[in-house]
């Protein structure tokens, strides 16, 4: 377990909860952090088996698999073969589409791969307000919190393009969710490049700028979920479906309306 990808702590919690399991019901346990001694150390401890726990490289592609084949020693999950091809998708659909296996659509990620849905979230700017004599803020009409936490979590920079009003002047912003946290906002102190957008059309009633972030993946709604409370009861947002027809023909279509507040207020017993 362990090892040094930036699966790491992932690899570390699997690891443990395993030789706690094993413990549990008599297994005499050796704990391994690997580090490049792990040859040594499995040498050392002589296991009659090797539960796997590593996450990433080297654990899932065939390295620690093959040192473990040239000491002999016998280990749980998939072999050396095996797991060369199958970390490689690509290579994966190479081997099972010709056997007769059926293979979902792939879609990218910024260089990762996922077989769930290639999201975007959209956002309206509420208002425009000055902060410092000096920096210019769009308010969103919901939260990075609650629905692109990677962008506040761990820095994340997502492609961000706005929808209309493309003919307009630009300038640098900040954008600012409607949460009451500090961190609540996207902008270059938290992100690589400055943020530019298009001016806000001073007339009232005019349409709204719209901003989109692309590109996002069914992984920032794994984290964020549907429903439920979020933080400063922020409501879900509508999810939309776009996609082909059987003819063809590109449609949408809702998957799920927006969070009520009625709903909100029953989850908490009102």
């Amino acid at each position: 377990m362990g090892g040094w990808s930036n699966e790491r702590p992932v690899s570390l919690m699997s690891g443990k909860g395993v030789a706690d399991a094993l413990e549990r019901v008599g297994y005499r346990v050796t704990r391994i952090d690997m580090d490049r001694d792990v040859a040594q150390r499995l040498a050392e401890a002589k296991p009659d088996v090797v539960f796997n726990a590593l996450h990433g490289v080297p654990g899932e592609d065939g390295t620690i698999q093959g040192l473990m084949d040239l000491m002999g020693l016998k280990y749980t999950h998939s072999g050396m073969v095996t797991s060369v091809i199958a970390i490689d998708k690509e290579l994966t659909k190479q081997r099972l589409v010709p056997a007769g296996v059926p293979m979902p659509n792939i879609y990218t990620e910024f260089g990762s791969f996922t077989v769930g849905e290639s999201m975007a979230h959209i956002y309206s700017v509420l208002a425009q307000k000055t902060q410092n004599d000096r920096e210019n803020w769009y308010m969103i009409d919901s939260s990075f919190i609650t629905t692109l936490p990677d962008t506040w979590g761990i820095g994340e920079k997502f492609l961000m393009l706005p929808i209309n009003k493309w003919d307009n002047d630009y300038q640098r912003v900040v954008l600012g969710g409607i949460t009451c946290d500090s961190h609540d906002y996207y902008d270059s102190e938290e992100h690589i490049n400055e943020v530019f957008l298009p001016k806000l059309d001073a007339e009232a009633g005019a349409e709204p700028l719209y901003v989109g972030f692309f590109h996002t993946g069914a992984y920032q709604d794994q984290i964020s979920g549907y429903g439920g409370i979020k933080h400063c009861m922020i409501p879900s947002p509508k999810h939309i479906i776009v996609e082909h027809d059987k003819n063809g023909k590109l449609i949408d279509w809702v998957y799920a309306k927006e969070q009520t507040a009625q709903s909100m207020l029953k989850i908490l017993g009102y």
